[in-house]
């Protein structure tokens, strides 16, 4: 099966672009998940044109990019608040 995420992320561009809209945060986890495939409880995508990236924190340090894979830039951040 091939991976959906790259035409799901052009629909997102495209939308993006058709409302004017230069910069998307995504905060609703299911939805992170749908344009991702990040299944971790915490974290926000921020989508533009030219990219996707998600923010998650350090728990999710080796998750994230292994389930993202391509489909997102990953940061993790590593500091506990």
């Amino acid at each position: 099966m091939a991976d959906p995420r790259p035409a799901r992320r052009e629909r997102l561009v495209a939308a993006l672009a058709s409302a004017g809209i230069d910069v998307l945060l995504v905060t609703h986890i299911p939805n992170i998940r749908w344009l991702t495939g990040f299944t971790g409880s915490a974290g926000v995508l921020l989508a533009t044109a030219e990219r996707l990236t998600m923010v998650t924190d350090f728990r999710y340090a080796t998750q994230a990019p292994a389930e993202v894979g391509n489909a997102a830039d990953v940061v993790i951040e590593l500091n506990s608040v």
